[in-house]
């Protein structure tokens, strides 16, 4: 669109942050900047370069195969056949041309040019939507990933617990007392032996103190041999 720079006083006084719609409109109209305005919307407001124009606005809208039909003709033959299929399909009147081009740049109506960069707005639009979807996916499933290994893990060790408690209860307590099982029990409860490390019967008991008399008496007797022998 249009660019201007004009020196607007704000309000009658010269005071900040007063602003006086009717004096400012005033002056506008004096200089001939509304006038400038409604004429240059009769005719062509919007502009663009031909690069500009393809690369930023035209090349969006088109699909891929029709980009790359067009990308093949010359810039300017490129610009004229795309804006006729887009007249076309967006049915802008005959009679009353929306857009023209020019020898280095395009020329467009307001209401074509607004349609245009809408256009251009959604399919950047949908294009970011695209990537963030498949960035979530991603996100999520590795999430998922991660949480079902980890519940993998617990239902393997809950099981292992489970089945060790089975046959914890289903051993008698001779049993308990020579397993691998009992022993780190005790080394994480040791209180629990006198509890666990009871004997099927009494003559097992015996068994298990004779067992440990002849283990002390065979240790005092390397002992005394030891001390005989250093002397």
């Amino acid at each position: 669109g249009p660019h201007f720079v004009r020196c607007i006083k704000p309000n009658p006084e010269k005071l900040p942050d007063r602003f006086d719609r009717l004096t400012v409109v005033e002056q506008l109209r004096s200089g001939g900047v509304i006038e400038a305005l409604h004429v240059q919307r009769a005719g062509y407001p919007c502009r663009t370069l031909h690069k500009v124009c393809w690369k930023d606005h035209l090349s969006l809208i088109f699909r891929s195969d029709e980009r790359k039909r067009l990308e093949g003709l010359p810039l300017e033959q490129r610009l004229k056949e795309a804006l006729q299929q887009l007249s076309k399909d967006l049915r802008w009147p005959n009679d009353r041309p929306v857009f023209a081009i020019g020898s280095t740049t395009v020329f467009f109506k307001q209401a074509a040019f607004e349609t245009i960069e809408g256009m251009r707005i959604a399919m950047l639009a949908n294009a970011a939507k695209t990537i963030q979807s498949g960035w979530r996916v991603y996100m999520m499933r590795s999430i998922f990933v991660m949480i079902r290994a980890r519940m993998i893990r617990l239902q393997a060790l809950v099981r292992r617990y489970l089945v060790k408690l089975k046959l914890w209860r289903t051993m008698t307590p001779g049993q308990r007392r020579r397993s691998r099982l009992f022993r780190a029990y005790l080394t994480q409860f040791p209180w629990a032996a006198g509890e666990e490390g009871e004997y099927d019967s009494e003559e097992e008991r015996a068994a298990e103190e004779e067992k440990q008399r002849q283990a002390r008496l065979k240790a005092t007797r390397e002992e005394q041999e030891q001390q005989r022998r250093a002397r």
